[in-house]
């Protein structure tokens, strides 16, 4: 499992837990096999390993960095007011909205694009383009 982590400058480091013994399997309210995680366990701590990102790739590490921080940020302004949007401007004047249901998200489409989108989009553009 890939999961990003954001660290105290805010940035996004990505991980992974390279065991699968530290699932914790039980079953839900809806009788649902579920399997979780425990955070506190030291098991889990030691299969915990930081993924080494290259930088040979035609693609802007800085750009989608920058992209990942303000779309968090605008999403969590929305959040504060109950809406769970991200906006953004493009065209100037005219804005657009997407309805993100969770963070996970938007993590989720970060470690997606480093990880399997190596050669586009670049994030060479305008931040309002990026998001």
């Amino acid at each position: 499992m890939i999961f990003v982590f954001e660290n105290s400058e805010g940035e996004p480091e990505l991980y992974e837990i390279t065991s699968k013994d530290v699932l914790k399997y039980d079953y839900s309210s809806s009788n649902s096999l579920v399997a979780r995680y425990r955070k506190d366990s030291d098991a889990l701590n030691h299969s915990m390993k930081r993924l080494q990102l290259t930088t040979d790739w035609n693609f802007n590490f800085s750009g989608l960095k920058a992209t990942y921080i303000e779309t968090l940020y605008r999403y969590r302004c929305s959040r504060q007011v109950k809406k769970r949007i991200v906006l953004w401007e493009n065209p100037l004047g005219r804005w657009h909205a997407m309805k993100i249901s969770a963070e996970g998200d938007i993590n989720e489409a970060y470690a997606s694009l480093v990880l399997l989108n190596r050669k586009e989009p670049t994030f060479n553009n305008s931040l309002e383009i990026n998001i």
